[in-house]
């Protein structure tokens, strides 16, 4: 055994015993299927060090190493290498902790060690692109070298990145082997034996059961690159939360319990997101819509489509690499895929901020990373690197992807193909738990062609006031389609793999769009209409009504301008009702009138919107508060 090992390197080198692990409890990388490589590799003769290239945080490494130790006791080993012991030097911590002397010095005294010890070291070496960068780093690649020769010594280099490496003593010397990530259930093998450390400093309980739960929240909205580290975070934040409450409590005498109210109001003041919002892996399709039917109008088949994908990531049916879903929203312009995507973050994050638009591809933008977005409700645009960095979970909408360049649609696939994307400096950017929301009117012809509205008639007769008013019969209509939605995307797929290429779209899931008929019209001017009375009242007190026959002239003229083959704009249409009602606002002020009832009607010929001040309730007002 190497004596005193706890005085080298002032007690940040690790000593490593195959029976310091109990067999019965579980252990990360327990097994692990390159350990029989790295036992062919000590055993050699010749090139008998390891280059080990680890991408992944170096909180890990003693893990691995000790699990290594343990694996050594199972396995047929050569006389020289039996009962060997394993050293950790993380020279990261070293240097930066100990002084340049201090750490040729210590070398100095491990080389003398190994003399005198009767069988192999085992040494592993983690952070030596630290080492390389002190001011005797010639000296100490002399003693690197002193052991990479000694007879009694095998090393295990440990290396994230292969600059590292690039020491003209790795290549001769060492065989290269790569080490996968961690598994999840390594991860949380990890978060057991970390919980009694912080159950003993903070003087709490943390349940077993939760340690899932609190992985399952950070890997969703924190970190899929780093999930482990950000759940030890999220841990040991919620445990210093919770007994500065237990503190200020003099009658709470036993251990404080975390427990998931804690991570979950812990974990909203991170991201801002409600916790009745914070989720995992729960996913009611019925509620998302029904939900969404509330605000979305005449797109029973896209919400149900987007609720099936939506379903299908909950449930980890399908094992993916990309984002956490691909949409493609595609239809006329104005039927309401900008409208949905709204309605979709309100759903999932009770609030918009999350959803960031790119409302225009430019002609120079050559990489999607550096895509400029703009969150909805602001007017600051940032890069899609900063915004995927600091919302992991973000909701990209990208308008128009037909006219993207062909280098943006490169990296779009390569982001939707593996989740993952790198810039030019090779740093990487995680898209796993995000959502890609792309529209394009493409398909728009063929999707005209499947919809027959069941309109009465296209030339509706021209209607005087008080036969709008008195008519009181309803006009159900609805979007009758003659093919069913997978068979219209079937239709427009040819079309769309020809602009975004087929490789691209198999990654979508496309959501076809339809013009729409008259009774979602109806509702979405309610709906339009009752925002503006709550606007209003809001902001001047002012209550709105208007007259039933209001709804049907907006309606008539929306209509007007789809048989004029001009695109739906419902929000230009409103424009007029928007002027009529701030004129009046403007008018009441300026004569300091303090009724503060606004109703909305047509004028006597029925071909124009007016509003006036009401003294009273007036029994034909209909409130849209």
């Amino acid at each position: 055994m190497i004596s005193t090992h706890q005085t080298l390197f002032n007690h940040l080198a690790k000593l490593f015993s195959p029976f310091s692990i109990k067999t019965n409890d579980p252990f990360p990388f327990k097994d692990h299927h390159q350990f029989s490589v790295l036992i062919d590799i000590i055993s050699r003769k010749y090139t008998h060090h390891a280059l080990i290239h680890a991408p992944f945080s170096s909180l890990f490494y003693p893990f691995f190493l000790e699990a290594f130790s343990h694996h050594l006791l199972n396995e047929q080993m050569p006389d020289h290498l039996k009962s060997t012991e394993l050293l950790h030097l993380p020279f990261n911590l070293i240097a930066t902790q100990l002084s340049n002397s201090m750490i040729e010095n210590d070398f100095k005294l491990l080389l003398s060690r190994l003399d005198e010890m009767p069988s192999c070291l085992l040494i592993a070496i983690s952070g030596i692109s630290s080492l390389f960068q002190l001011d005797n780093k010639n000296a100490l690649h002399q003693k690197i070298t002193q052991l990479i020769h000694h007879p009694k010594c095998r090393l295990l280099i440990f290396t994230s990145n292969h600059q590292e490496t690039n020491h003209h003593f790795f290549h001769a010397e060492f065989h290269a082997i790569s080490i996968k990530p961690p598994s999840r259930d390594d991860h949380l093998a990890i978060l057991k034996k970390s919980r009694l450390e912080l159950e003993h400093y903070h003087h709490i309980l943390i349940p077993e059961e939760i340690l899932p739960i609190a992985y399952g929240l950070a890997e969703r909205y924190l970190s899929v690159q780093n999930p482990l580290e950000k759940t030890l975070l999220l841990l040991d934040s919620c445990a210093s939360r919770l007994i500065s409450h237990t503190q200020q409590d003099p009658t709470h005498a036993s251990p404080a319990l975390l427990t998931n109210a804690t991570l979950l109001n812990v974990l909203s003041s991170w991201t801002q997101i409600s916790t009745t919002h914070l989720a995992t892996n729960t996913f009611n399709a019925s509620t998302f819509i029904d939900n969404m039917q509330q605000k979305i109008f005449g797109q029973e088949s896209a919400i149900t489509t987007i609720s099936h994908a939506l379903q299908e990531t909950y449930a980890q049916i399908k094992q993916t690499n990309g984002p956490f879903a691909s949409f493609l929203f595609a239809g006329p312009k104005h039927a309401g895929k900008k409208t949905t995507s709204i309605a979709l973050a309100e759903y999932m994050f009770k609030q918009t901020n999350m959803l960031y638009f790119a409302h225009l591809i430019q002609p120079t933008l050559k990489r999607l990373l550096d895509l400029p977005l703009k969150a909805h409700h602001t007017h600051e645009y940032a890069s899609l690197r900063h915004v995927i960095s600091q919302t992991p979970f973000a909701i990209i909408l990208i308008e128009n992807i037909e006219e993207a360049t062909t280098s943006v649609i490169e990296d779009l696939y390569q982001v939707l193909n593996t989740g993952y994307m790198a810039d030019d400096t090779h740093q990487q950017y995680c898209f796993r738990q995000a959502i890609f929301i792309l529209t394009t009117t493409l398909g728009t012809d063929h999707i005209l062609v499947h919809v027959k509205p069941t309109e009465p008639s296209n030339e509706e007769p021209q209607l005087d006031l008080l036969q709008l008013v008195m008519n009181e019969q309803k006009q159900r209509s609805h979007t009758h389609l003659t093919h069913s939605p997978q068979e219209i995307v079937d239709h427009i797929l040819p079309e769309l793999s020809q602009k975004l290429s087929p490789s691209l779209c198999h990654l979508l899931h496309v959501v076809p769009f339809f013009p729409h008929h008259k009774e979602a019209l109806e509702k979405i001017i309610r709906l339009k209409l009752k925002t503006i009375g709550k606007t209003l009242y809001e902001r001047y007190n002012i209550e709105l009504g208007y007259a039933p026959e209001v709804i049907r002239y907006l309606t008539r003229e929306i209509i007007k301008q789809e048989q004029g083959n001009t695109a739906i704009n419902l929000n230009k249409i409103l424009k007029s009702l928007y002027f009529n009602v701030e004129h009046i606002i403007m008018n009441q002020r300026s004569s300091n009138q303090h009724t503060n009832q606004l109703f909305l009607q047509l004028n006597e010929t029925g071909q124009s919107l007016r509003s006036a001040w009401l003294s009273s309730v007036t029994t034909m007002r209909q409130h849209a508060t």
